[in-house]
């Protein structure tokens, strides 16, 4: 039997999968369909009602993607890419 945790972090990961892929049918553009899926992400799991230390790790773990990609991110709006 799968446990609840597990299941979560699978539907969790499925979640962020399908928002990708909705977004990149609309724009056609990777990039900007995996930023808005790390942005949605904490939202994900607040909406899947996950254990609070995931919900927390969830908000680092964009931060540190948005802070590490920065001046991907300013290329892209300022459509360098």
């Amino acid at each position: 039997m799968i446990s609840l945790r597990v299941y979560g972090g699978f539907m969790m990961g499925i979640s962020v999968v399908i928002v990708w892929l909705v977004v990149f049918m609309i724009s056609k553009i990777s990039g900007l369909s995996a930023i808005i899926s790390f942005l949605l992400f904490p939202f994900v799991v607040y909406i899947m009602k996950l254990d609070d230390f995931i919900l927390i790790f969830s908000f680092i773990n964009t931060l540190i993607i948005l802070f590490s990609h920065k001046k991907n991110i300013v290329d892209f709006m300022l459509k360098k890419i």
